[in-house]
């Protein structure tokens, strides 16, 4: 039996999920269009829309579970902010948001779902975890994928490097790296999918460290301002 304190707080962390995806489903739909309108490869694009359709499904797991702990989701009004630096050229912006959204935010999204997959032992909510892992999977080759096929010169290469700190700002709660009461069974939590704090910020730490930063590098990108943003959050966090 799970405590109320647990259950409401588990409530509100699917809530926020679900929030997190509906926003990610306005992202990969104006990703897509972008991509489009640039003349970016078929494939990715169909990736891109075939994305924004797995993220609709990905809202009505975590609401439905959101749900199910007692808590409403609701739609946010404006859930997809432009993250590119304004005046910008619509490539650069095609850019920016493959980076900080697929090769940033979704390796993050991936590395977090799979290591909080194997303490979770509630069926319903284990399948909803691995479907979303598999499509994280996907969402984050995705900007793998581009930077493959569309090399950087050494003017992209810098730009993208000089705005790697804020890509990594908007890719994690910053809050979390900082200290706070715990609300709730955090064990108990774990179990129903929402890992421990700490285990997040290792788990966050290590992806973008050990996948982001070295994929970055072999795309030509300095990953130094990042490496020094990271090495903060885990300033923070000690």
């Amino acid at each position: 039996m799970l405590d109320a304190i647990t259950t409401a707080e588990l409530g509100r962390r699917w809530a926020y999920r679900a929030s997190v995806e509906w926003g990610a489903t306005h992202r990969f739909a104006r990703l897509a269009d972008r991509m489009a309108a640039a003349g970016c490869a078929p494939a990715l694009v169909a990736t891109a829309r075939e994305a924004t359709r797995q993220e609709h499904a990905h809202v009505e797991l975590c609401a439905g579970l959101a749900a199910r702990f007692g808590a409403a989701w609701r739609a946010d009004e404006d859930p997809a902010p432009e993250v590119a630096p304004p005046g910008w050229s619509p490539h650069a912006r095609v850019l920016y948001e493959v980076v900080a959204f697929c090769c940033v935010t979704e390796t993050s999204n991936t590395a977090l779902v799979a290591d909080g997959l194997p303490a979770i032992d509630d069926r319903a909510i284990e399948r909803a975890a691995r479907r979303i892992l598999a499509d994280e999977v996907q969402h984050s080759r995705l900007g793998w994928q581009f930077l493959a096929t569309h090399p950087l010169d050494a003017a992209q290469a810098a730009l993208i490097a000089a705005h790697l700190p804020a890509m990594l700002r908007g890719a994690v709660r910053v809050d979390l790296f900082r200290p706070h009461a715990i609300v709730g069974d955090e064990a108990a939590m774990a179990r129903h999918g929402s890992s421990p704090i700490a285990q997040r910020r290792a788990a966050f730490l290590a992806a973008m460290r050990e996948v982001l930063l070295p994929g970055l590098a072999a795309a030509g990108v300095d990953g130094a301002a990042g490496a020094a943003f990271l090495d903060e959050l885990a300033a923070h966090a000690a």
